[in-house]
């Protein structure tokens, strides 16, 4: 069931038939980690948190294990989203950095050309500043 249906739509979709079967063949628990990482990784869902709490609702023999893997997906994402806002902030402050740059050089009397060249920044962009 699972590897044909894992791209085709919305994981959350199947969480409950999947939680029954789940319950059903008595994985072991290992197994089970190993399906809902894989599930995780390869399937489509809009709804992470609702598709894992679903489960765990809905197969109560690995409440706990997908509880736990629920708060270690949610703790990657909100370290993959502090890493991300680092990121943009440094390209934001890398940016300001150059135009103020640019605006010191050209006010130096600097070519034109030679600011582009040391900052990156386009005519555009200096048509801006």
């Amino acid at each position: 069931m699972l590897p044909d249906h894992i791209r085709r739509r919305d994981m959350l979709e199947l969480a409950v038939e999947l939680a029954n079967l789940i319950e059903k063949w008595k994985y072991s628990k290992e197994q089970c980690k190993s399906l809902l990482y894989y599930i995780a990784q390869a399937g489509n869902t809009i709804d992470g948190e609702g598709f894992i709490r679903t489960l765990a609702e809905k197969a109560p023999t690995y409440r706990e294990d997908f509880m736990t893997i629920a708060e270690q997906l949610e703790a990657k994402g909100e370290a993959r989203g502090i890493q991300q806002g680092k990121q943009e902030g440094y390209q934001l402050g890398r940016q300001d950095a150059n135009k103020e740059l640019a605006q010191q050089l050209l006010s130096d009397g600097i070519d034109r050309t030679n600011v582009k060249r040391y900052t990156g920044l386009s005519d555009s962009e200096l048509d801006q500043l």
